[in-house]
């Protein structure tokens, strides 16, 4: 069977023949880089007349199989054989298969595009295009970013701010999930920072016929076009919303029986709001029985979703495993903590992780959030020992779940591939035999923590925060006579890092979050002057009280 390309193809499986008709042409291998919508030739232009322009930074966006990275490629090949760049042009991803497509359209005859490596360079004319990680793109370089949504977004951030030009693709909606909050983001951060941003959508599908049937069928399975209703909550005074609130707590059979037009209204909170959003989000709310979904709404209008799954107990036999290394679904926290703690207590415990937690963006920074958390833990307060979340080390969220009274006594030692922070751990205790286990166990969690601390995996901001949420007040403490003569006298700082290092959870208790914050990079070795100043201040206002 001769392979087809065409944007409208049709195809009748029998049992002992494929019979296969396109309704425009069949396209031969020597017509790549011909366009195959209106909306790639549109596309195409508009990228050409911003790179004319002298823009900064340029925006593809759509669905899966629109033709983005085919036209990456093609654009980039115009402007290197018509001389619009010279030298070194950068093309980056996730990783070196991403960009395939890109370089089947730049150059059909290069003849490693079946396995590409980071590093590879494809001379057109005079322009050489580099295909490399995006750690090893060089400051003031031109760069095209396939799949930018697969890139932490800490790292795309990095890229745009010390590149002179960037294109970049990314997708909206796919079989991975939903990259609208992700991609909301990064386009409302590129304007705050001054610089320019063009954004082109595209539309019309490439890959298979417009309207075909498998990706309508998916598109509704999986809700990836459950479009939060308009909210006229933008630009209003958080005292001006007088509607009243309401949190509803539904069961997966809840959700299961619920209108489709209502179930579409609850994802769609996760689809435009939460950074991580997967097709087995929708599993989840649906079919896990151990799950619970709270609903919290302003009026009629869905303006938060929290999703929660049941932890613990775990058997006798499973504590012994897990203290050997083994893993088991369905328990990450209380796994990690009787792993960390090397203790049985928290595994006869029984939790409530919040597996998601959103907010229509229109809304968010309005305490809804905590009013959805704090529903949700009046909900369990007679049903389980504690509630918590894991979640990627990010300062932002890190700080809403402080404030809320979480306290943090996890952190991991690898960084999530996807954000490159490590996970953290969040808990509050509800019941009293929780908050028996955790005062048992935190010297060692807190141990934990502060091995930590040099490898720096986490920014410092980060750490100051899980540093203070398991500071010490309970024990009396006297400063060593190194503190009080740094404090009091001119001790070189070197010398009393050993000191904070060993009070470092007790001094975090009276210290304010951006001295803890400098009394960690004293220890990590990255301070500055102003963190030894900063501290000094603070050890001088233990000794004698607030100026």
């Amino acid at each position: 069977i001769r392979k087809i390309e065409s944007s409208d193809l049709y195809a009748a499986v029998g049992s002992r023949e494929i019979r296969v008709s396109a309704a425009f042409k069949v396209v031969s291998p020597r017509t790549i880089g011909v366009f195959k919508s209106f909306d790639q030739r549109e596309a195409y232009d508009a990228v050409l007349r911003w790179f004319t322009a002298g823009g900064d930074v340029f925006a593809l966006l759509s669905r899966r199989g629109r033709g983005k990275s085919a036209l990456l490629g093609m654009v980039l090949r115009e402007l290197c054989l018509s001389g619009k760049v010279e030298g070194e042009v950068y093309v980056t991803s996730h990783h070196p298969t991403h960009v395939t497509t890109l370089l089947k359209h730049l150059a059909p005859a290069s003849g490693f595009d079946a396995a590409l490596e980071w590093g590879k360079v494809v001379e057109l004319g005079g322009a050489s295009v580099v295909f490399e990680s995006p750690k090893r793109v060089p400051s003031s370089s031109i760069v095209f970013v396939d799949e930018a949504s697969t890139l932490p977004f800490g790292v795309l951030v990095n890229l745009i701010t010390k590149a002179t030009r960037v294109v970049l693709s990314t997708t909206n909606y796919g079989y991975e999930g939903s990259g609208k909050s992700f991609q909301t983001r990064l386009l409302n951060w590129i304007t705050s920072s001054g610089r320019s941003l063009e954004v082109k959508e595209l539309f019309e599908p490439v890959r298979y016929s417009a309207g075909d049937p498998l990706e309508e069928a998916l598109t509704n399975t999986f809700l990836f076009f459950a479009h939060t209703p308009r909210s006229d909550a933008m630009g209003t005074d958080i005292s001006d919303l007088s509607k009243p609130c309401n949190i509803m707590r539904l069961g997966a059979t809840d959700m299961a029986q619920m209108d489709e037009s209502k179930v579409a209204e609850v994802y769609s909170v996760l689809t435009e709001a939460h950074y991580r959003n997967e097709p087995r989000d929708l599993s989840i709310i649906l079919e896990n029985l151990k799950s619970t979904t709270f609903v919290y709404t302003l009026g009629s209008e869905v303006v938060g979703v929290a999703t929660c799954v049941r932890e613990g107990p775990i058997s006798h036999g499973m504590v012994e495993a897990v203290l050997r290394g083994a893993s088991f679904p369905g328990n990450l926290i209380t796994e990690r903590l009787v792993a960390r703690s090397l203790s049985a207590e928290f595994a006869q415990l029984v939790g409530q992780r919040v597996v998601r937690i959103a907010v229509k963006p229109p809304y968010q920074g309005r305490g809804h959030g905590s009013n959805l958390l704090k529903g949700l833990e009046a909900n369990f307060k007679d049903e389980c020992d504690w509630i918590g979340a894991s979640f990627s080390a990010d300062y932002r969220t890190v700080v809403f779940w402080f404030k809320n009274g979480y306290i943090f006594p996890a952190v991991s030692w690898s960084s999530n591939r996807h954000t490159q922070h490590p996970s953290v751990l969040c808990v509050k205790p509800l019941s009293d035999r929780a908050k028996r286990a955790m005062r048992s166990s935190v010297d060692t969690l807190r141990a934990h923590i502060s091995s930590q601390l040099h490898r720096a995996s986490a920014d410092a901001r980060v750490y100051a925060v899980i540093v203070k949420s398991m500071s010490d007040g309970e024990r009396q403490m006297k400063l060593s006579v190194g503190l009080i003569n740094f404090a009091e006298w001119s001790l070189p700082v070197e010398l009393i890092i050993p000191d904070l290092a060993q009070n470092l959870f007790s001094l975090a208790h009276k210290f304010t979050l951006p001295e803890v914050e400098s009394m960690i990079r004293l220890i990590q070795w990255r301070s500055s002057a102003s963190d030894s100043l900063r501290v000094k201040a603070a050890l001088k206002r233990i000794l004698h009280g607030p100026t």
